[in-house]
């Protein structure tokens, strides 16, 4: 799953219940920042 900075600010709770079950990648300006595993 792949969501913009501002989206995973907004969400926390949503992104860090869903990198339980797969990688979510974070991307800041159209690139890969970080991956919550």
């Amino acid at each position: 799953m792949r969501v913009t900075s501002t989206e995973f600010q907004q969400n926390v709770g949503r992104f860090q219940d869903a990198a339980q079950r797969a990688p979510v990648a974070i991307t800041k300006n159209g690139r890969t920042h970080t991956v919550l595993l």
